[in-house]
């Protein structure tokens, strides 16, 4: 994903990188995950899905609402993280 979004222009801001297409097989969009996100009251942002697919704005009505993450996709990563002392 990251080798074919460098070439790929977000819809929103407009600069290359954007990795997250629509799923609506017609449309071309792409944003950048922080793009897609909702930013405000007057923008709801894209559409998470739990199966891993994202939907612009335009095409929310093509989604599966059984499936919307109700809380949009998390945006933190939990992981183990170990760290070594160098003597």
């Amino acid at each position: 994903a990251i080798l074919a979004g460098r070439g790929l222009r977000c819809a929103k801001c407009n600069q290359l990188g954007a990795t997250l297409r629509c799923c609506e097989v017609s449309c071309t969009r792409a944003y950048h995950f922080a793009c897609l996100l909702p930013s405000g009251e007057d923008d709801s942002g894209g559409i998470f899905q739990e199966n891993g697919k994202t939907y612009c704005p335009e095409h929310e009505t093509s989604s599966n609402p059984r499936l919307r993450l109700r809380d949009g996709p998390a945006t933190t990563v939990e992981r183990k993280l170990v760290v070594m002392k160098l003597t």
